[in-house]
């Protein structure tokens, strides 16, 4: 197996082929789906195009969210997308080793009140799923009403970084302010605003239809709050599993407050029903948005108020599915000569990858999908937690 110039490990008979059949591809959405698939398709010497509305890459639902970079430490309660991110955070690691920063202290807890799960389960769910942490205190962290708490080794995405990235590797593949407003399927490929392709790959999540959507899917419309630190902040606290919040940096200057039971403000069929909601959100709304989370954030962290001011909102709309076990997993569907990339988590972008070079024809040696080519399969867990160890260094 080879390197590019990308870091990424080089797919040799997936580049051979495309190369041989001159391939053109077409993707809609610049975000980190699309980015990154218009990467690999390009080092396999395809013809590509990757087609964003906006005026530069990463932008709407990449970057409108928490700047976090997931391992698995949030989803104990759904074993398939936590051990998507476990399985790809490596692979996100050597192919983009600077589009993340670590964190000193990204402090975990579980709160006593509303958790779903408890301290012990959580932390024997971790251990089993191959993540490393370190127990801590939580009183030496400002941390009252939790269960225990844990330090991880998730660390902060660097958009700034990325979006430089990916445009200078895309360079004239990338066309931006480029709204798409039609995928036609055809016999011989696909067409894209009328230009034919040999195969289309939406990477939009559906804000764009081009073939069945899961019944269980719905478009959220979300907001953030920013603060910024009155005094130096440890890192990141994250507080487990339910209706609770979350206090991350997002740059140098600013912090992301969430909770699930605010940030949330809807579900709708369409994303424009979502957006529809969020330009019509008004300063009182906001008011009631922030006074409920400070209220929830300071039971758990009492110095909330003398540690951060206020910013200002973050609005998003996100792409989810309806189920009991907060599900965020990537998945892939085909449609003629159209794939629809239902996208989870950032660094769960091979699993997209994988999905559609399998699709395409070029299948694992082994019986699941290559997310690590050269894996001793016998060995897979113990060989997982080691690439993990070594990707956070």
């Amino acid at each position: 197996m080879g390197t590019s110039c990308f870091n990424f490990p080089l797919i040799l008979f997936g580049g051979f082929l495309f190369r041989r059949y001159g391939m053109k591809i077409g993707i809609v959405g610049g975000g980190w789906y699309g980015c990154h698939l218009g990467l690999v398709f390009k080092r396999c010497g395809c013809e590509v195009d990757v087609y964003e509305a906006e005026a530069d890459v990463l932008q709407l639902a990449s970057i409108n969210n928490q700047a976090r970079l997931h391992i698995g430490y949030h989803y104990p309660r759904c074993s398939v997308t936590r051990l998507q991110t476990v399985a790809c955070f490596p692979r996100f690691m050597e192919a983009y080793p600077t589009f993340s920063k670590p964190i000193e202290n990204n402090i975990y807890t579980v709160s006593k009140k509303d958790s779903l799960v408890d301290f012990r389960t959580y932390c024997q769910i971790m251990e089993a799923s191959g993540l490393q942490f370190d127990y801590v205190n939580p009183a030496d962290f400002g941390i009252a009403g939790v269960d225990g708490a844990i330090s991880t080794q998730e660390r902060l995405l660097d958009f700034d970084e990325a979006r430089r990235t990916f445009k200078e590797k895309l360079g004239r593949s990338l066309h931006l302010n480029s709204r798409v407003t039609s995928v036609v399927d055809g016999p011989d490929g696909a067409q894209i605003n009328g230009e034919t392709y040999d195969t289309v790959i939406n990477c939009t999540w559906c804000a764009l239809k081009t073939g069945p959507q899961p019944e269980n899917m719905f478009f959220e419309p979300t907001v953030l709050l920013y603060y910024e630190a009155l005094q130096p902040f440890y890192g990141a606290l994250t507080v487990m599993d339910g209706p609770c919040f979350s206090i991350y940096p997002y740059d140098e200057d600013r912090y992301s407050l969430s909770h699930v039971s605010f940030t949330a403000r809807g579900q709708y069929k369409t994303f424009a029903e979502a957006q529809a909601f969020n330009d019509q959100v008004t300063e009182a709304d906001l008011d009631v948005v922030r006074c409920n989370m400070t209220e929830k954030a300071l039971k758990e962290f009492p110095a909330f108020k003398e540690c951060f001011r206020y910013l200002g909102p973050q609005f998003s709309v996100k792409t989810k599915y309806s189920n009991a076990c907060a599900s965020r997993d990537t998945a892939v569907k085909k449609q003629g000569h159209v794939f629809s990339v239902f996208s989870g988590k950032i660094d769960t972008i091979f699993i997209a990858e994988d999905s559609i070079l399998e699709q395409l024809g070029f299948k694992s040696e082994t019986s699941k999908i290559a997310l690590f080519p050269d894996l001793d399969m016998e060995n897979e867990e113990s060989e997982l937690e080691r690439r993990l160890q070594r990707a956070v260094g």
